[in-house]
């Protein structure tokens, strides 16, 4: 059996509804994550689950934890962005609508989710708040009458909606037993409309006691426990059954008095009102109330009077992007929004500049004021997006400059199309990242092809037609010309062109050069003028001649140059595949030697 006033867990009580005195204990329902202390919950039924929303940390955060048992256990909490003493009504078409605040009552609607508020529909202050000193102050919304302390409860009865709650007196009620601030009232407004238009209520309950008059005419003090009206001091017992069988019984010993000598000490921030008067200043004071006259009382208050010291601290957070702010705040603290909600979670991430306060209320132990302002200064980190095209590869340089006397340099290579990014930390002047994302789009040359008369007779014509891989493809011989074949007449010699082949959608472009021999055999009549070897070759072929060596060409059986090299007496042919290759030599004397060689692996 649970004695603290709150605890670290949640227990639930039953009995039937038309006899309030046979109570069954079902034990834990809930118990938070973190230890924190519970404060006030409530439960509601949505379809066939329940839903407890339970104030964690002493109130500073709310959840909404689910069960398919009114007794529990509830788990999945998740995080709501409701304040201090959520009370929750599902209204008779499903919609959900939500009741919290501590000296400042709020309410909203809340999404599917039972957590979020759903936009638009929040409102501040329906019902006016106490003049307590923690309270907000010439916001015009206190109501002394009213006096909104905590504990919002809402129901819906007979199509009215009712709005039950603590309210706090700063004003004596002599009437009522109330002769300094007190919250003891459970107090109701009514409305037709479930989040704005409380008028017309009343007071439930005083849990003080209330005086009522007997049959000669007297006043009488009373004490309600349970279904128990008592008007005699005494010693009075209830039982209660506990789940298991067990009985569990407690007993109280009342003492009532219509005269009594009270000694009251108190300690209070800069004043405190006394029997009508303000008093600011640390003293005993004594007085006799005589205003209800069957109960005379001698007042004796031992007054404390502090004062209060406002204190402020300003903090500025810089970030790039967003940050996440680990909020340590002392008990019963409340962060506030710029547009006055609460902010429930201790950690919260911001996305975007923002200012945010952190209030501790005042209370008497703790005389002063204290507003934290955290200014949250998020910047963005520095993007720039470059678009490249590329022919079968491409490659980007960068030059970042990171300080007056250092840069750093990067190259990106493309072999396809894609998007890549560099990143290059607090290179941007905002003090954040620079960003640069290079969007490129690969697109593949043309494969050109030369074929036709590549050996011809001396003397005759020769006849050569380009073709590629790609059909748009525009040719350009190397005469200037731009059709697909390229004819020349009376074929003396040896002689080299060319054909360029371009895609003008994509702009990329091949070239393919070929050499057509005109002699009498593949291999030229010059026979002494040169030797080749070895022959056939895996790797390195050599040239031996009397004369020098200008230049060496090796061409595949299609006419096609795969390889050549200047001013040199061999090639390396190991990149060729194996096969049949004509080589020509190009002597200083101006003579032209071929040769067929066989390159084996």
């Amino acid at each position: 059996l649970k004695t603290e006033y709150c605890g670290t867990d949640q227990v639930v009580w039953s009995a039937p509804v038309d006899d309030l005195t046979n109570w069954t204990y079902h034990g834990v329902c809930y118990e938070a994550a973190d230890k924190s202390v519970l404060f006030a919950p409530d439960v509601v039924q949505k379809g066939d689950t329940f839903y407890m929303y339970a104030a964690e940390a002493r109130g500073s955060r709310v959840v909404v934890a689910s069960s398919k048992n009114p007794a529990g256990p509830f788990t999945n909490p998740k995080l709501t962005e409701l304040g201090f003493d959520p009370g929750v009504l599902v209204d008779d078409d499903g919609r959900v609508y939500a009741y919290w605040g501590f000296c400042h009552s709020s309410c909203a609607e809340l999404n599917d989710d039972m957590a979020t508020i759903k936009k638009g529909t929040f409102h501040d202050h329906p019902i006016g708040h106490c003049d307590a000193p923690w309270a907000d102050k010439n916001d015009g919304h206190e109501d002394l009458k009213d006096c909104f302390f905590e504990a919002s409860s809402p129901r819906k009865i007979n199509g009215k909606y009712i709005y039950v709650y603590s309210k706090r007196c700063n004003s004596h009620v002599p009437e009522l037993g109330v002769y300094e601030d007190c919250n003891g009232f459970l107090s109701y407004k009514q409305s037709d409309k479930p989040l704005e238009g409380y008028t017309e209520g009343g007071d439930i309950s005083f849990n003080g006691g209330e005086i009522i008059k007997g049959s000669d005419g007297n006043g009488i003090m009373t004490y309600q426990w349970g279904n128990n009206t008592y008007t005699e001091n005494g010693t009075y017992t209830q039982t209660f059954t506990a789940e298991n069988g067990c009985d569990s019984t407690v007993t109280i010993t009342l003492s009532l008095s219509t005269s009594a000598a009270v000694t009251r000490d108190v300690t209070a921030c800069d004043m405190y009102v006394f029997k009508g008067d303000t008093l600011r200043t640390s003293n005993t004071y004594n007085v006799i109330d005589n205003t209800d006259p069957n109960c005379d009382s001698i007042i004796t208050l031992n007054l404390t009077i502090r004062q209060i010291e406002s204190i402020r601290e300003d903090i500025t957070v810089t970030a790039c992007e967003s940050t996440v702010w680990r909020w340590s705040p002392e008990e019963a603290s409340i962060v506030i929004r710029n547009d006055g909600t609460i902010i429930n979670s201790e950690e919260y991430s911001y996305s975007n500049s923002a200012v945010r306060r952190v209030f501790h209320p005042r209370t008497a132990e703790r005389c002063f004021d204290s507003t934290v302002y955290v200014t949250f200064n998020i910047k963005q980190h520095r993007r720039n997006v470059v678009t490249e095209r590329g022919c079968d590869s491409y490659s980007y340089f960068f030059s970042m400059q990171t300080s007056d006397t250092t840069s750093i340099d990067t190259t990106l290579y493309f072999t396809f199309s894609k998007t890549d990014s560099i990143r290059f930390a607090r290179c941007a002047t905002n003090g954040c990242d620079s960003i640069v994302v290079v969007n490129v789009t690969i697109n593949k040359s043309p494969e050109i092809t030369i074929s036709g008369d590549l050996r011809v007779t001396p003397g005759s014509n020769c006849t050569l037609y380009a073709s590629s891989n790609q059909p748009n493809t525009v040719f350009t011989w190397s005469d200037g010309s731009h059709d697909t074949i390229f004819t020349r007449t009376n074929v003396t010699e040896n002689f080299d062109t060319y054909v360029n082949g371009r895609n003008p959608s994509t702009g990329c472009e091949h070239t393919s050069y070929v050499t057509v021999l005109a002699n009498e055999g593949i291999n030229s009549a010059d026979d002494d003028a040169i030797s080749v070897y070895p022959n056939p070759t895996s790797a390195f072929l050599n040239i031996s001649s009397n004369e020098v060596v200008k230049n060496i060409t090796v061409f595949n059986m299609n006419g096609q140059q795969m390889i050549s090299a200047k001013n040199s007496n061999s090639v390396d042919l190991s990149i060729l595949a194996k096969g049949t290759y004509v080589v020509r030599v190009d002597l200083e004397s101006g003579k032209i030697a071929t040769r067929t060689i066989v390159v084996t692996k």
